[in-house]
């Protein structure tokens, strides 16, 4: 599939790919394509890609790359406002193969999700035993104003001045899944890989700014077994969430150390991050965090770990970053602990 110039205005599908479903090789090319107010029941407002469907043709590398040509704005869905990735167990490829989203000077900016993945939601669930990558590099581009809330935009308003928590069953007890809902404010990862390729990002930036989840992850959420982002010459600066207002990376319950999922940043900036609960920047919950060479986490703010918050039996390597001027406030009665890190 050849795209050239063309314009997707105001399209609807009840399921999936508002404007586009996609089982095959596909290419933007020459004019801009604009994929903009589309709509999808469930999983990518904008562009829905699932896995490859084309027939078997035995051990493959699949490619798509996400061009200076293509400009995905104002979209909506329930997974993906912009665009929906996903692979599953009807995957005909051999064992082995990888499956490959490059990230080169796109536009994604200003869709919304409601439950997952504001611009981009990412998900692996293939059988394991077919050992699929599924890898997302980001190189280059915008991912821009995007948004994740299962509510109203008012309702957004008032929790983001400290009105809204959890929501709660008829009891009082916390919905079981809602810790998930409602994260990646530009993109949700899910058993899956995000990488960079430094060719490819010497030839421009990638910005993720302004952002926001109502839950985790104002700007990228990744979860799962053995997920990872490694983090490269970007700019993710005043994005919001509950927690984590930039990042935030969550291993599936129960796993063992060996099969946590990581995030691993440097040469960027996370710059005026805000969250109301833990992790101004960035929330780190049975996973592993390593903070290398010029990653910079400024400005930030929060209740607990004005920077960086981490739990649950959590791993982090701090190496020669600067993490300044962050605050851990007492906007709440057991808040203002762990300016930098907690």
């Amino acid at each position: 599939l050849t795209v050239d110039g063309c314009k997707f205005h105001h399209n609807h599908s009840d399921r999936s790919g508002g404007a586009m479903r996609i089982e095959t090789f596909c290419q933007f090319t020459g004019e801009q394509t604009d994929i903009c107010n589309n709509s999808a029941g469930i999983m990518g407002g904008g562009i829905h890609m699932y896995g490859y469907a084309a027939g078997n043709l035995g051990k493959y590398d699949v490619q798509y790359y996400l061009t200076e040509q293509l400009n995905v704005h104002d979209n909506t869905a329930q997974y993906g406002g912009g665009l929906g990735f996903q692979l599953t167990a009807g995957c005909q490829l051999e064992a082995g193969s990888s499956f490959n989203l490059h990230f080169n000077g796109a536009k994604f900016d200003n869709n919304r999700a409601t439950v997952k993945g504001g611009a981009v939601y990412f998900e692996n669930l293939s059988d394991p035993a077919k050992n699929y990558a599924l890898n997302f590099y980001l190189n280059r581009g915008s991912l821009n104003g995007n948004k994740v809330y299962h509510d109203t935009e008012d309702h957004w308003n008032s929790w983001l001045y400290g009105s809204y928590y959890d929501k709660k069953d008829s009891g009082g007890n916390v919905e079981s899944e809602e810790a998930y809902k409602s994260c990646g404010g530009a993109g949700y990862v899910y058993n899956s890989n995000i990488g960079y390729e430094p060719a490819q990002a010497e030839t421009g930036t990638l910005t993720m700014n302004g952002n926001k989840a109502m839950r985790r992850g104002g700007a990228i959420c990744v979860t799962g077994t053995k997920a990872s982002a490694t983090l490269r010459s970007l700019q993710a600066d005043g994005n919001k969430a509950q927690d984590g207002g930039a990042l935030a990376c969550m291993s599936t319950s129960g796993v063992a150390e060996s099969s946590y999922s990581k995030i691993s940043l440097g040469d960027m900036e996370l710059d005026g991050n805000t969250s109301i609960g833990w992790g101004g920047a960035v929330y780190i919950e049975r996973s592993k965090l390593e903070v290398g060479t010029k990653a910079e986490i400024l400005n930030s703010s929060t209740w607990i770990g004005g920077g960086i918050y981490a739990c649950d039996a959590s791993i982090i390597d701090i190496g020669d970053a600067p993490i300044s001027s962050n605050k851990a406030t007492t906007a709440s009665s057991d808040g203002g602990l762990g300016g930098g890190v907690f």
